[in-house]
């Protein structure tokens, strides 16, 4: 690996590009197979110089042995018969009731009888294929486990909510690794995935290479909506400020698991641990939409590091406004602008519901399918990485396990509401509300849990957290600029691009990615 390069910006923001290199302790994965042809993308297909995808062998150990990642339901003769007989009924139900009227203005217009007999056709298509639709989703939802069942060995679970069982109940699933190294960490770090998915994202290279170098007690966890974290009733728990909240319960869950260490060291030796516990650095990382969580987990204070990779958190254009007082103090607004914009919400809120059913089906064709997940991984990593989601078949397989879970579409879809309703349940009475106030004068204490750029952006600089900003210089999910502009926008910030990677650089090159980090987590505090 080619040792990094640093500069100073004319903002003030340090910038650093590193080279890709290839670690001699690198390990290859193998997984399952496709659910259809694994054809690779052209520029994949380029890479390879024309040869063809390396099939897993026969005996090669499975990612997932408890996950049927590859299942595809089929219908019985019973029930493709019952769907010819629903099919059939339809056709005489339409062609006794409303095709004879329909045929008999179509034949006084001297139109062939093929065309009068196409509605009817067409309803007993339509009906055999819902008939089928239904039934083969039925076996799908029949064969899905829930979140323990689909656990690793090293999986674990931290209870958030209340009560128990209730709307409000969440259950994080999470991986935590340790340093190799005996006595306290140095620090402690929460890691927090981007849209779509899961501690995977974190387990696959960076996880252990971040506890080791770091000599750091490390989580990453699944946010909700993703992964095996349940996935509650209550959207308030499918927007960044709460993720952010999550993020800084690992922080406090990755300080107690090295405590729990040093009281049992301390037992075993019949009085102290035999080593001084000061206390640990606090980091928070995060990846694209986790990026605005981890900002937001900094924000909130008593976070001494950040590390933003290819944020999704978009600066403003303007220049950054000067914070007096509290950041997200009270306005007031006008009783017009106020019914406007409620309306403008609520609005938005009936229509997110209402397309609700049909971002499933979507989710369920795409989120199930092996290609669908390898050909969108390849076009998000840079043109060097793209090739190895057709050899290293566990990678996409790391994204696809939560869709064996039972109501993984419902999270992906609360996922979509939330960002659509700012993770509020009642809208209208939300709204209601907020123009009353404005009615009456009173300052608006907006509570949508929906987070805004700016505000992240000045407690983040309030809270007098390090930034370190990785970006891969072939990103095209968010550009390059956006992490210019953002660094720009925090004084002090230090932005690395990873030359050849792309959005998914602590994936991509996994060394270089903690060589920047330790490099960050162990300069001087200035």
């Amino acid at each position: 690996m080619t040792a990094p390069k640093g500069r100073i910006g004319a903002s003030g923001a340090t910038m650093t590009t590193v080279s890709r290199g290839r670690s001699p302790h690198a390990r290859s994965f193998v997984g399952l197979r496709a659910r259809g042809p694994l054809a690779p993308l052209p520029a994949a297909a380029d890479a390879l110089n024309g040869a063809s995808p390396s099939q897993p062998p026969a005996d090669a150990p499975e990612l997932y042995p408890n996950l049927d990642l590859d299942f595809v339901p089929a219908m019985t003769v019973a029930e493709w018969a019952r769907g010819a007989a629903l099919a059939a009924l339809a056709a005489l139900l339409h062609a006794a009731f409303v095709a004879k009227l329909l045929s008999r203005k179509l034949a006084d217009a001297g139109a062939p009888w093929h065309v009068a007999a196409a509605p009817t056709v067409a309803l007993a298509a339509l009906v055999f294929l819902l008939h089928r639709y239904v039934t083969l989703e039925a076996k799908e939802q029949a064969r899905l486990i829930s979140e323990r069942l689909a656990a690793d060995a090293d999986s674990l679970f931290h209870p958030m909510g209340e009560p128990p069982g209730g709307d409000d109940d969440v259950r994080v699933h999470y991986k935590l690794r340790r340093p190799t190294r005996p006595g306290p960490p140095r620090a402690v770090v929460a890691c927090c995935h981007g849209f779509g998915a899961n501690t995977w994202s974190w387990e696959r290279g960076a996880l252990t290479r971040l506890a080791d170098r770091l000599e750091a007690t490390v989580i990453a966890h699944d946010s909700p909506g993703f992964g095996l974290t349940s996935r509650p009733k209550n959207l308030r728990w499918y927007v960044p400020a709460a993720n952010a909240e999550i993020a800084r319960t690992m922080l406090d869950v990755a300080a107690r698991a090295h405590q729990s260490l040093d009281e049992r060291a301390g037992r075993a030796t019949g009085g102290r641990a035999g080593w001084d516990s000061p206390r640990p650095r606090r980091v928070v990382v995060g990846h694209s939409m986790g990026g605005i969580a981890a900002a937001t987990a900094a924000g909130a204070g008593d976070v001494d590091d950040v590390v933003l990779v290819a944020p999704a958190l978009v600066p403003p254009r303007a220049p950054p406004r000067t914070t007096t007082g509290e950041a997200n103090a009270p306005t007031r607004e006008s009783a017009a602008a106020a019914l406007i914009g409620a309306v403008g919400r609520f609005l938005t809120a009936a229509l997110a519901y209402a397309f609700v059913p049909f971002l499933k089906i979507v989710l369920r064709v795409f989120v199930r399918s092996a290609t669908f997940w390898r050909r969108g991984l390849a076009k998000a990593v840079g043109r060097a990485s793209a090739p190895k989601l057709f050899t290293d078949l566990a990678w996409a397989d790391g994204y696809r396990r939560p869709s064996c879970v039972r109501g993984w579409d419902d999270g992906m879809a609360r996922v979509v509401v939330a960002a659509c309703t700012g993770g509020v349940n009642d809208v209208w009475a939300n709204e209601s509300k907020r123009v009353a106030r404005a009615f009456e004068g009173v300052d608006s204490d907006d509570d949508r849990g929906a987070t805004d750029a700016v505000a992240t952006l000045d407690a983040l600089r309030a809270s007098g957290a390090r930034v370190l900003i990785v970006h891969g210089d072939e990103d095209s999910i968010v550009p390059l600029a956006n992490s210019r502009r953002l660094a720009a926008a925090l004084p002090g910030a230090r932005l690395a691009v990873m030359a050849g990677c792309g959005h998914m650089p602590h994936e991509e090159d996994p060394d270089a990615f903690v060589d920047l980090v330790e490099s960050f987590v162990e300069s001087p505090v200035s």
